[in-house]
């Protein structure tokens, strides 16, 4: 609807430039298309520019991104080149349940805590509000701060950042973890249709890159009603080997994470 008035507007002699990332088309149910960008390139001859220069997260993030989005059915392929200097690992790691995830991942926010990464830096994404549920209720239990924006809120960050990854587009954080990397979470149960499983790596994508230098999937193999889960397939879509959670101690202190 917003294209169509966008061509009524449109004359002989108007000049239109328009910023778009098809990548980062993730709003599919509103009614947003990846494929208007194409179609406004067609239909008006539009001479295009690309940007690949990214200015937000390290190296090692956006290969994993890039090796990622690769696989979407995209005409216009524009691999990110990062301007942003890092060394930090993008690490996968699955848990045995929810409440195990619960307490090895607030332990591992108290170790950015101690690299003086502030708390309004550090956020936990995820596709679904239900996915959160055990983290929270432990966080609360332990009294860590943290703040969830379930409604529209432009209230000043305080504490961890809690959000779907719908609300986290356009934003930015020095360390992220990626919650719920299980399939039918992450890509979300659908019919497996080719454009759908686009869309959910689409989202993958710009949750991988809000992130400008700690980066963090976490899956888990069981849920509290004993529901087992296959991990995420854009875990290895983006290159990443999962460990287990017996071996997070190895990532979490201080020298592995700086």
């Amino acid at each position: 609807m917003q294209y169509e008035l966008l061509k009524l507007l449109i004359r002989k002699n108007t000049n239109v430039l328009a910023v778009g990332d098809p990548d980062q088309s993730i709003y599919a149910f509103r009614g947003a298309s990846s494929q208007i960008i194409n179609q406004y390139i067609k239909d008006y001859q539009a001479k295009l520019y690309t940007l690949s220069i990214n200015y937000r997260s390290s190296p090692t993030i956006l290969y994993h991104a890039n090796r990622l989005i690769k696989r979407n059915n995209r005409r216009y392929r524009n691999e990110l080149i990062p301007n942003h200097v890092g060394i930090q690992k993008v690490y996968s790691i699955q848990f045995s349940n929810e409440i195990d995830e619960a307490e090895q991942l607030i332990a591992l926010i108290y170790k950015l805590q101690k690299l003086k990464i502030k708390s309004e830096e550090i956020a936990v994404l995820y596709r679904n509000h239900q996915r959160s549920y055990e983290l929270q209720k432990r966080m609360r239990e332990l009294d860590v701060v943290f703040q969830t924006f379930d409604e529209n809120n432009n209230d000043e960050k305080h504490g961890i950042q809690m959000m779907t990854i719908h609300k986290a587009k356009g934003l930015e954080f020095d360390a992220v973890i990626i919650i719920g990397l299980e399939m039918g979470v992450l890509p979300s149960s659908h019919d497996n249709r080719q454009w759908e499983l686009d869309e959910e790596r689409r989202l993958m994508f710009v949750a991988m890159t809000r992130a400008r230098d700690h980066l963090y999937f976490s899956s888990i193999q069981k849920d509290t009603l004993y529901h087992t889960f296959t991990s995420s397939v854009f875990i290895s879509e983006s290159g990443l080997k999962t460990i287990k959670n017996s071996e997070i101690n190895g990532i979490i202190t201080v020298g592995e994470i700086t």
